[in-house]
């Protein structure tokens, strides 16, 4: 892929998935992004966020990529939907 990945939670840019310079996440790196797990993310991806996915020749998708403005608007939604983490910031901390 042509691009820059950073594992550890960072976005990922690639050239195939990203024309438009926009900022992309695995679902590994989107959990990580915000600080939930992998499932909740799929349960996202189940729900109706948005993914691009990327297919091998036999046409199994191989990888999905959630669009950062994606991502952050399903966290919105989930943090307002959700009245115990309504006023916490990302690390569980209460906002005042």
């Amino acid at each position: 892929m042509d691009g820059h990945q950073h594992h550890l939670g960072g976005p990922v840019r690639t050239r195939e998935v990203n024309a438009d310079s926009t900022e992309y996440f695995t679902v590994k790196s989107a959990a990580a992004r915000v600080n939930r797990s992998r499932r909740t993310i799929e349960r996202w991806i189940d729900q109706g966020m948005p993914v691009r996915e990327v297919k091998n020749t036999r046409g199994t998708v191989v990888r999905r990529y959630i669009a950062r403005s994606d991502l952050l608007e399903a966290y919105r939604e989930a943090l307002l939907s959700n009245p115990t983490r309504r006023n916490q910031s990302n690390d569980g901390i209460p906002v005042e």
